[in-house]
């Protein structure tokens, strides 16, 4: 979920924003892009959390992100914070990855500012949501960790395929529970695509909660190729891999 390893950028960009006067900030999963030439498209990420405080409450959010790869294969998406955004001043971030220059360029509209960083080509490039066979999943003590595939489905007129990783935690390994706990992170992925269209995840910790996003919208043709270029007035720092 929030600690896939294509969102460690983002997580450790983000720490130093928004965890003043907060506990942490658990992110979301985002819809996961390849960066396949000729397949260009737009569309929105729709993402509804859903948090159960210990004393009962709940709280829900929806945050809509922009999702777009152009005919050369770039990709761009962005990630609302949803549970520390002011409605009226949203915090979000755009993150870009460009695998004709490999380059990964994250903007900041909070700081005005624009990090770019050289990505190497094994990280990103022809992304596949992991279904079991890629890796072993290193899994800590006292947790057990299982991937299922979960078939073909018609998803938004795509056809795609499943998967679910569960991870059980046995008593006293996540955060003193007395119970067993269980996360779960599902997606839907389609080839045609080249991107997840699905994810559904659920987090013991309440500061993360559950999650459904939804790719819709989705329009073919390239985009706007403006909203690729760094937003003017941004300062431009340059970093390491």
């Amino acid at each position: 979920m929030h600690f896939r390893p294509r969102n460690l950028l983002l997580l450790a960009l983000l720490a130093g924003s928004l965890s003043a006067g907060m506990r942490s900030v658990i992110m979301p999963s985002e819809i996961g892009v390849s960066c396949h030439q000729g397949r260009p498209f737009t569309a929105v990420a729709r993402t509804t959390l859903e948090r159960v405080y210990p004393s009962g409450g709940k709280r829900t959010v929806t945050t809509e992100d922009r999702i777009a790869r152009d005919r050369q294969g770039r990709v761009l998406r962005e990630q609302h914070s949803p549970w520390t955004e002011n409605p009226a001043e949203p915090v979000y971030y755009v993150n870009i990855l460009d695998p004709k220059t490999m380059e990964r360029t994250h903007i900041d509209p909070q700081k005005r500012l624009v990090l770019t960083r050289p990505v190497d080509r094994r990280t990103a490039w022809d992304y596949l949501p992991y279904d079991g066979t890629q890796y072993r999943l290193a899994a800590k003590p006292g947790v057990s960790v299982h991937t299922y595939l979960l078939g073909n489905q018609q998803i938004s007129g795509l056809k795609c395929w499943g998967q679910r990783t569960t991870y059980l935690y046995s008593p006293g390994t996540f955060a003193g529970n007395r119970q067993p706990l269980t996360r779960t992170w599902e997606v839907w992925h389609s080839r045609d695509l080249g991107a997840d269209v699905r994810i559904v995840a659920h987090d013991p910790d309440p500061e993360g909660g559950d999650q459904q996003t939804d790719l819709i919208n989705i329009v073919y043709g390239d985009p706007d190729p403006s909203i690729f270029a760094p937003p003017p007035g941004y300062a431009v720092e340059a970093g390491h891999p």
